[in-house]
């Protein structure tokens, strides 16, 4: 089932205790058709326990007790069970423990008014704009791509299907496109529901003496969506690297050997799951302002790509934190160390008159003063060579925003090496902190398409991307080409 496959392939990229529901729910729905209450109630507030998004399955699910079997004590305890528990986990439990409101309908129905009441009036009021809504291209796909695998056979089984309406629907009226894709994880607990409709809508279709039909339909609508929408390696879209180590997967265990076992840790979410063994990890931004160690991840996507910049500019203004480490775009902050200085004297750069004035300026800002390179002792393997790229930045007037660099090196005959977008200065002192006249030097590590040797002019293509500080959500970083200069 592709959206289970991608329930499990979440987990690789950041705990979510959502998918841990879907076993719960399909026990809960297991004890109920065998009548067996205790099992059903106890399986029930485990998956409730696993997000409060579950609330709504378990109060719609009183709908099949009802009407399929026939229990009404059993059906309004469970209503009762969905109601309240929402109601307790949004109105109480998690804004006492996050120290402020459940944000998360202003979050995604922010369109729609932001609260319960006026999201309700707005879908009320504006039918035909829900109806637009609810029949976008994107929607469609996502109730297809639930409902496919399983031969829509969900269909046939209405009773059991409900338990997912209201979930479904909240789904699908949603702006933000994450919340209707089976790509992430918000659509774990329509999964069971599916499931038990499947088995309900093929019990009623082979009681009809259609029993070869529906299981050739449903193994060919298995194999099909699999193919086409799972994860898998069986599928077209199945990508080995995704499960190879990487250099930074590298950098973050090197760190976990680092940093003492009983310190707090508040980490990005991907770096974060490699400290979920210890007592006290905490993902960025809670405890990012108290924790010993404050992990950053520059690069990761999404929402935490600009809590980590955020976060970021707070700890490089906070007296109490130092930089531990940074590499390949992981900063790590340590409380009670004191590194400006000794930071400072590493990426400062003596520059004279000569390089200011022969330098090439990119925008009204910066200036990029020197670049050169430097052969390492690596073996080359055929016409790449690894290298060492050195690169001298200026500042020529003061800005508040935060500036990333791309450097295109090479020439038409031997092909060109591309560095970025990326962070200047491994982004530990971004250009907003940056003063007239002052130079900074910094070093990478490049695979260049040139002999060193023999190669004396070179073209070096740069560019600065601006990142506004507090952008909007997920906006990834958006490259404003500057000019193209040659350099000698």
């Amino acid at each position: 089932y592709p959206a289970l496959g991608h329930a499990n392939f979440n987990l690789i990229g950041r705990f979510n205790p959502d998918c841990l529901s879907v076993p719960f729910l399909l026990w809960a729905f297991h004890w109920a058709c065998r009548r067996r209450w205790t099992g059903f109630f106890a399986c029930a507030v485990g998956a409730l326990l696993c997000k409060e998004t579950v609330a709504p399955v378990v109060a719609a699910f009183s709908v099949f007790l009802w009407f399929r079997l026939r229990n009404g004590r059993a059906a309004l305890a469970t209503l009762a069970l969905g109601v309240l528990w929402f109601a307790l986990a949004t109105g109480v439990v998690i804004p006492y423990f996050r120290g402020g409101s459940y944000d998360y309908i202003r979050l995604f129905y922010g369109d729609l008014g932001g609260q319960p009441g006026r999201v309700a009036a707005q879908v009320l009021a504006h039918p035909l704009s829900l109806a637009a809504r609810l029949g976008s291209v994107d929607r469609v796909n996502f109730v297809v791509e639930l409902l496919l695998p399983l031969a829509f056979l969900p269909l046939a089984a209405p009773s059991a299907s409900a338990a997912g309406l209201p979930t479904l629907f909240c789904l699908l009226i949603a702006d933000d496109a994450s919340l209707h894709s089976i790509l992430f994880h918000y659509r774990s607990s329509l999964i069971p529901v599916a499931f038990l409709g499947a088995i309900c809508g093929a019990r009623r279709t082979a009681a009809a003496d259609r029993w070869r039909m529906t299981a050739a339909g449903l193994a060919c609508a298995a194999f099909f969506s699999h193919y086409f929408l799972a994860p898998s390696p069986l599928s077209q879209s199945f990508d080995a690297s995704l499960f190879k180590s990487t250099p930074r997967a590298e950098v973050v265990q090197d760190l976990r050997a680092a940093i003492p076992p009983d310190a707090s840790v508040s980490a990005t979410a991907k770096v974060a799951l490699h400290f979920a063994n210890r007592d006290n990890p905490y993902v960025a931004p809670n405890r990012a302002d108290s924790a010993d160690y404050v992990i950053l991840d520059l690069v990761e996507p999404g929402r935490e790509w600009r809590q980590a910049f955020l976060c970021r500019d707070r700890l490089l203004g906070d007296p109490r934190y130092g930089l531990r480490a940074f590499r390949d775009n992981i900063l790590v902050f340590q409380k009670g160390l004191d590194d400006r200085a000794e930071r400072m004297k590493r990426l400062r750069f003596d520059a004279d008159e000569l390089l200011w004035r022969n330098g090439r300026q990119i925008n009204p800002h910066v200036k990029c003063l020197a670049v050169w390179f430097e052969p390492t002792a690596s073996k080359s393997l055929g016409p790449v060579r690894e290298c060492q790229m050195t690169v001298v930045w200026g500042c020529l007037k003061e800005t508040d925003r935060d500036f990333c660099a791309a450097i295109a090196v090479g020439s038409p005959s031997s092909g060109y090496m591309v560095k970025g977008p990326y962070l200047p200065l491994y982004g530990v002192h971004p250009t907003f902190l940056w003063k007239v006249g002052e130079a900074f030097r910094e070093t990478h590590t490049v695979q260049a398409p040139f002999d060193l040797s023999q190669a004396h002019s070179l073209p070096v293509g740069l560019h600065i991307a601006e990142r506004v500080r507090a952008d909007a959500l997920a906006r990834e970083l958006e490259a404003r080409y500057g000019p193209v200069v040659i350099w000698n």
